[in-house]
């Protein structure tokens, strides 16, 4: 990571396998990268990593855990949800990202 967020890493979670987005847990925040050689052909060449967003910490929280998502649809929603200090005794936040002026209704499927 680089400054301001040059933290030590906590937490490394892929979007999928076949994804190139990951996201990044430090002590002072959650980064989102796009990474083009994680899913790159060997000897290819790719571009340079990305940093596609980043959100502070609430003050005095731990990243306990993160995870993130995507619904693809005519208006794509993708979201990262993470546990801050721990079950019970911490809070949990939710960022939503989507291309609209209105975020889109999320589609439940009945089966």
């Amino acid at each position: 990571a680089r400054a301001p967020w040059k933290r030590p890493v906590e937490r490394i979670v892929l979007l999928d396998e076949t994804s190139d987005v990951l996201v990044v847990g430090v002590a002072a925040g959650v980064l989102i990268w796009r990474v083009p050689c994680l899913v790159a052909p060997f000897g290819a060449t790719v571009g340079e990593p990305q940093l596609l967003s980043s959100f502070k910490m609430p003050p005095r929280c731990t990243l306990m855990g993160i995870s993130m998502g995507m619904s693809c649809s005519a208006s794509p929603l993708a979201w990262i949800a993470a546990d801050l200090s721990g079950t019970s005794d911490g809070g949990f936040d939710v960022w939503h990202f989507f291309t609209d002026r209105h975020k889109p209704m999320l589609q439940i499927s009945g089966a």
